[in-house]
């Protein structure tokens, strides 16, 4: 099976940037190495999935308290959703 490399790295290039973009790598997805002559030598090949980010990761916490407070305000019946969460939180 030929793969086509969505990158090219020299060999001799630095820790940081080869771990940078294998860090990167989503399943499938390559990088070629190549030699001084840019002569593709090897072939490195994602294997694992990236996650997706979390909804709400980069929510602050008043962020939160003000989401709460709406859905407060909008909930129908029993605890409000600010109790509720906090009870949650213990």
């Amino acid at each position: 099976m030929q793969r086509t490399a969505s990158r090219t790295l020299p060999l001799d290039a630095d820790n940081a940037t080869v771990r940078r973009l294998v860090g990167r790598l989503r399943a499938g997805e390559s990088i070629a190495l190549t030699d001084a002559k840019g002569k593709p030598v090897a072939l490195l090949v994602g294997l694992r999935h990236r996650k997706a980010p979390r909804r709400g990761a980069g929510m602050k916490r008043d962020d939160w308290a003000s989401l709460a407070r709406r859905v407060s305000q909008r909930w129908s019946d029993g605890p409000g959703a600010v109790q509720t969460l906090s009870e949650m939180r213990r």
